[in-house]
């Protein structure tokens, strides 16, 4: 595991070392190793904090650390959690967040084990406690840690560069401070027994947050809030079924992102949908909806890959797998372009396609099939009836077809797929065929041992059972030694067939391979030679077998020695046979330099040339076929893991480099990868030699029928539209006066009812106001009346009864004083209740407001919906404008055509006109008099090109308007997605809100109802009135909006209409010069 600094100036590596590991420290510039660590902990995880302090965390089995590096690389260890806290937890993966503000943040996942008690079949995972029995179950519990740190280095020393911070001896250290801990929980119930496997697999940093993923689909996203305690919260979760997801990334826009299961699937889901797919009725290759995608269509193959073929003049090749289907890969876009399945009576066993790349030949169990590639999928031309065949091969030049089944060979005319003839020889099933370059020859093995090589020049169509004895030619004979051989190719010129050998001993052709071999291999090339079959056997040998037609059999075979372990199972040679292309049972490609730039080794059984080849581990199982295209620069593989590679080949380097991978090497693959390099000098590109013509396609006469049928009914259909808008036009006119005449009507009889309804509440109030007035001054009269009688009764015993006046002055004195107490209570208690009612009165009047808002709300609905059906009305017109405008393009085009037709004959006559000119003096006025009519013509139509020219600059404007609004459009979205989250972060935390308050909202409602009913009829009829009139100016708006848009409509209608009279005009302008 590798992972770069925070300045990208060195490099961390994590070397696994048994049974202690390391830690190197690479110098990135000066390539050099500059420091090496040994760590005895079972660590797992290395990433370099994202910081200019040179440093790099460490992660693993009770082992959480930091390192920092000084200048000279001496070393500090900082521990992130308390040693004892350390020990208890497995910390598995870990991940730096963006940083922000020069605050880091690292967020570790981690698990430590408990034990389990099980009670009634049930486990409890949040409250079993630890034991130690041996019939307890142990739970994996897991946790996501969130650690802050202050950049201090980096935020000290903001104008400093990183070679500068490290001039110190002392490293920079950096103190990190768990601030958050989550507990996670099973995505399925924590009572089952499935859920206590379940655990966190992948973790992956956003903008504003982080996703993590695990078994069962489970992912979820966390984002950062503005709560202190609780910074990070779930607010979204995805349920992805079976699958086993070990790893997210994000787009950079996140509107999407890709999720990548165990078995090598790539999903694509989109990020604002809500995703729950039932893991239980559902299988991993169906889970596909409008939300969730396979990255790429179609080029996925659920099992083992059993055929192979390329096409010479297209840049695709076609594959069959045991799933029964058909696939077509265009190798230079890395796109599946066409899936076609077969029905389960159908099993395909192999494939050839023609060299044009337009016909492909699928054999079945009991015949083969000739289908034609259309662009979107494959049509049935021929069928023959053909038993078992398990090999089939198109010729070089695409005119024979040559199919074993059996131990026999037929060979068929490619475009009749008429039988030519049947080869017969082999004792055993035929094994592999190879046609050589000219197709002069057809090699052929078997499981018997025995390769032959056929004669086409010595086809007779009449025999189809020929003379197999004439056309055959033995390469190899079996014998008891010999191993099952598992591939051939053929290493030969195309002349070298019609130049027989100049002795008929074989050994001869190997002294002059061997020795052209050993002096310079260029000569081996430009020989007509060397002609030579190349055996592949299960025993890990190469084989080279020199022949010609007059002799065939050779002393000491030419063997190039391998391993059992390493069998080669496929072969294939580049165009210019210089490099010879292998695959091995374990999965490797193979590349040999040919010939073998090396010296025999000669003994009484064999030559042998020690191998010398690049290799490259593609598959994880056997490579069942190899092939290049046209030029060599593209290597093709495939293998039963179900995946297919595509590589290019670096000739002057002799070596090859995976460029690009269509699936992965699993059974439940169903994606396309791509991993471009960047090296491409060192690449032979298709676009360096050849460039194909994709611009041919075959397509059916059906097809054609449909599309023109299609045409028609596409005018009909525009024809019924534009007569159909017409009419909602003008009934939506019609519609919205009466609507409008509608509610002037009822708004005036409301607002007439609520004026009589407010007089009659005014008067009410006034006369309860006069009738207490009136109440209160008589109650002022009676006091004073009854004040003065008391004072007139006793004022005459005043004189007598002084001593019982003072007492009582005391006891008045003492009256007053409670009296006055007495009052100040009464007057507090009146001015608490005062308070209290208007305090209600508030509440209410907030409550009113509340509602006139939800009025409100609901009224901003209605209009957007009625905003939206407008948008649609409009993307709708908008529409049939661009198919008016596409049709006025053509004609205008046609008639451009026309008029340069039209210039070159009035050039014509200008130049028979000079000519009479010099002839017939006497007929020069009238020459000038139509010279003159043709500039003003001429004058004419430069005014028509630029009208034409103005309509142009109209349209680009249209269109520049449009992309602006489909701008608009993508911000407010991406503006909706963040309301969503932040609305779910303000739900959850109004139903804690709505928990706490609970006592208050009951008091509340007993308060409420002791509201004064007349002060809320008048605030309900006056909110209504206020409501009723808001909604009158609404409409109006609307309506005046509606107005406008039809007047637009009618201007672009009219717009249209000049613009075919300006066209018709122009027809009109030129039949007249014509």
């Amino acid at each position: 595991m590798t992972s770069f600094s925070g300045d990208s100036r060195h490099l961390f590596a994590l070397l696994d070392s048994l049974p202690e590991k390391e830690i190197h420290v690479y110098n990135w510039e000066k390539e050099k190793l500059v420091k090496s660590l040994t760590i005895t902990s079972a660590v797992t995880r290395l990433r370099g904090i994202p910081t200019q302090s040179m440093g790099v965390s460490l992660s693993g089995n009770k082992y959480l650390k930091n390192f920092f590096f000084s200048s000279n690389y001496d070393v500090k260890i900082v521990n992130a959690l308390p040693q004892s806290r350390e020990n208890d937890f497995n910390f598995f993966e870990q991940i730096y967040l963006p940083i922000q503000n020069s605050l880091i943040k690292q967020v570790v996942l981690a698990e430590y084990a408990q034990s389990l008690g099980i009670s009634s079949g049930q486990i409890d995972v949040d409250n079993a406690q630890p034991s130690t029995t041996n019939n307890h179950l142990v739970a994996k519990k897991q946790f996501i840690l969130i650690f802050e740190c202050n950049d201090t280095v980096h935020s000290n020393h903001s104008n400093a560069s990183a070679a500068q911070l490290l001039i110190s001896n002392t490293p920079a250290t950096l103190a990190f401070e768990l601030k958050q801990t989550i507990t996670l929980k099973p995505s399925r119930a924590s009572n089952s027994a499935a859920g206590m496997n379940f655990q966190i697999q992948g973790i992956t940093n956003c903008s504003n947050g982080f996703i993590i993923s695990g078994p069962y689909g489970f992912i979820a996203l966390y984002d950062r809030t503005d709560e202190k305690r609780d910074p990070y919260v779930e607010v979204k979760k995805f349920t992805l079924g079976e699958l086993n997801v070990i790893g997210v990334a994000i787009y950079p826009s996140e509107e999407k992102f890709v999720v990548l299961s165990d078995s090598g699937r790539l999903l694509s889901v989109t990020m604002d949908s809500t995703v729950q797919v039932d893991n239980k009725d559902q299988s991993p290759s169906a889970i596909t909806t409008n939300a969730i995608k396979d990255l790429v269509q179609g080029g996925y193959s659920n099992e083992s890959v059993i055929a192979l073929d390329v096409a010479y003049n297209r840049p695709v090749f076609v594959t069959i797998s045991s799933d029964r289907c058909f696939r077509l890969y265009n190798y230079e876009t890395c796109k599946c372009e066409i899936r076609y399945p077969f029905s389960s009576d159908e099993q395909p066993m192999a494939l050839s396609i023609h060299p044009s790349g337009f016909q492909v030949v699928i054999s079945f169990k009991d015949r083969i099939k000739l289908f034609n590639i259309l662009p979107d999928k494959l049509k049935p031309y021929l069928e023959t009836i053909l038993k078992a065949s398990k090999e089939i091969h198109y010729s070089k030049g695409g005119q024979f077809i040559a199919a074993a089944s059996g131990i026999n060979i037929i060979i068929y005319d490619s475009r009749s797929l008429e039988q030519l003839i049947t080869l017969q020889g082999h004792m055993m099933s035929v094994r592999n065929l190879a046609w050589a370059d000219g197709d002069q020859v057809l090699f052929s093995s078997g499981l018997d041992g025995n390769v032959y090589g056929w004669l086409t020049s010595r086809f007779q169509v009449s025999s189809i059972q020929g003379d197999s004895e004439v056309n055959r030619i033995e390469i190899v004979t079996a014998n008891n030694r010999t191993s099952t051989i598992s591939s051939i190719a053929v290493d030969c010129l195309p002349t070298s067939f019609y130049k027989p050998s100049q002795t008929n001993n074989a050994l001869t052709h190997q002294t002059n391979y061997l020795s052209t071999n050993v002096t310079n291999s260029e000569k081996v090339n430009e020989s007509s030679e060397r002609s030579l079959v190349v055996i592949a056997s299960l025993d890990g040998n190469i084989k080279l077998v020199p022949w010609n037609i007059n002799s065939t059999k050779s002393d000491l075979p030419i063997i190039i020695p391998g391993e059992m372990t390493g069998a080669i199972s496929c072969l294939c040679f580049t165009s210019d046979q210089s490099h010879l292309i292998a695959g091995t049972i374990y999965g490797t490609i193979r590349i040999y330099i040919w010939p073998q730039p090396t010296d025999p080794i000669v003994d009484k059984h064999a030559i042998y040339l020690p191998a010398l080849f690049s290799e490259y581990l593609a598959h994880s199982s056997a490579v069942t076929a190899v092939r290049l295209n046209h030029n060599d620069s593209i290597i093709l593989t495939t293998g039963e893991d179900g995946s297919t590679y595509i590589f290019q080949l670096m000739k002057n380097l002799i070596s090859i480099d995976s460029s690009l991978n269509i699936g992965v090497a699993n059974d439940s693959n169903d994606v396309v990868k791509s991993n471009q390099t960047n090296d491409q000098n060192n690449y032979i590109t298709t676009s360096d030699v050849f460039k194909y013509n994709n611009d041919v396609i075959l397509v059916s006469t059906e097809e054609i029928d449909d599309h023109l049928n299609e045409i028609l009914a596409l005018n009909k259909q525009l024809s019924d539209i534009t007569l159909k808008t017409n009419y909602l036009i003008q009934q939506k006119e019609y519609d919205t006066q009466l609507e409008k005449k509608t509610l002037m009507e009822k708004n005036d009889s409301i607002i007439y009812e609520l004026t009589e309804k407010n007089e009659q509440v005014v008067k009410t109030l006034e006369k309860k106001i006069i009738d207490l007035n009136s109440q209160l001054a008589n109650n002022e009269k009676s006091f004073l009346l009854i004040k003065n009688s008391i004072e007139n009764k006793y004022e005459h015993k005043l004189n007598e009864q002084i001593e019982r006046y003072n007492s009582l002055m005391e006891k008045m004195e003492n009256l007053k004083q409670n009296c006055k107490n007495l009052l100040d209570n009464s007057l507090s208690n009146y001015e608490s209740n005062l308070l209290n009612l208007k305090n209600q009165f508030l509440n209410e009047e907030k409550r009113l407001k509340n509602e006139s808002k939800r009025i409100n709300d609901d009224r901003l609905a209605e209009e957007t919906n009625f905003r939206e059906i407008l948008n649609q009305q409009e993307a709708e017109y908008e529409d049939e404008l661009k198919l008016l405008i596409h049709a006025a393009d053509n004609e205008l085009s046609n008639e451009r055509s026309s008029v340069i037709k039209l210039r070159n004959l009035i050039h014509v006559k200008n130049t028979k006109l000079d000519q009479m000119k010099k002839k017939l003096i006497e007929l020069s006025s009238a020459s000038k008099a139509r010279l003159t009519l043709l500039q003003a013509e001429k004058a004419e139509k430069d005014k028509l090109q630029e009208t034409l020219e103005h309509y142009k600059s109209n349209l680009a404007e249209r269109d520049r308007a449009l992309t602006e609004k489909e701008k608009i459009i993508s911000d407010l979205r991406n503006t909706t997605r963040t309301l969503e989250n932040f609305r779910f972060v303000l739900d959850h935390r109004l139903q804690q809100l709505s928990l706490e308050r609970g006592p208050i909202t009951s008091h509340i409602e007993k308060l409420e109802k002791h509201i004064v009913y007349m002060y809320e009829q008048i605030v309900d009829e006056f909110d209504l009135k206020k409501g009723l009139v808001d909604e009158t100016q609404t409409k109006d708006q609307k309506l005046s909006q509606v107005n406008k848009e039809i007047t637009q409509l009618r201007y672009e209608v009219t717009l249209n209409n000049y613009l075919s009279d300006s066209i018709y005009l122009i027809h009109r302008l030129l039949y007249f010069i014509s």
